[in-house]
């Protein structure tokens, strides 16, 4: 581990494997191996993330939840901590799910921590809103191509694919203004209560 600022090495584990992230204040690094490495003291603990294995964690940039993909396809919502797991996030992806089995790959959560975004089979991104504990729906096929990276620039998606760059801007009220455009007219009050019920009508365009 590196001081940037002072370059110079801080500390160094011996027997440790996995790749990690760094928590918002940058105190703490968490591996896949599930160890949390403390930057100010140097030592190392072993949390409950470690249960089952971990192919891969991303910490959100508010500090407040870690997302763990566990072998099994099984995201899993945990607190800044990794201390404490509120969630296991469901979608199409969990065993009995169409796509159950679907290789799970790159992660990014929005500025806010209130959206997940995660590369399906490489060409797909599934979205959960991470309040709600529910997927945003299906995976989004954006390009048909490999997905090699994620990132967000505030409600905004980027995926990379090769030397291509695609943008899904996911702000709500500018994606309702394009649906209604793409649709050409309102929901129905028909449509509204299929798909919203427990809510009251109201219009969206």
């Amino acid at each position: 581990m590196w001081d940037l600022q002072r370059r110079k090495k801080i500390h160094a584990y011996e027997g440790h494997d996995g790749h990690g992230v760094f928590s918002r204040d940058s105190e703490r690094l968490l591996t896949t191996t599930a160890v949390v490495f403390d930057v100010t003291t140097g030592t190392a603990r072993t949390g409950p993330l470690a249960k089952s294995g971990t192919d891969d964690v991303v910490a959100s940039p508010d500090g407040r939840f870690v997302a763990a993909l566990r072998p099994s396809g099984w995201l899993e919502l945990w607190d800044g901590t990794a201390r404490d797991r509120p969630a296991r996030l469901p979608s199409s992806l969990v065993p009995g799910g169409a796509r159950y089995g679907d290789r799970l790959g790159a992660m990014a959560f929005s500025d806010d921590g209130r959206v997940l975004a995660v590369a399906v089979n490489d060409d797909a991104v599934q979205l959960w809103d991470t309040e709600a504990r529910l997927p945003l729906g299906e995976p989004l096929t954006l390009t048909g191509q490999r997905i090699d990276a994620l990132s967000f620039d505030g409600t905004t998606l980027h995926t990379v694919t090769g030397d291509r760059r695609q943008v899904l801007d996911l702000a709500q009220d500018r994606l309702a203004a394009t649906v209604c455009r793409r649709v050409g007219r309102d929901i129905t009050a028909q449509e509204w209560h299929t798909y919203v019920p427990d809510a009251p009508y109201r219009s969206l365009c």
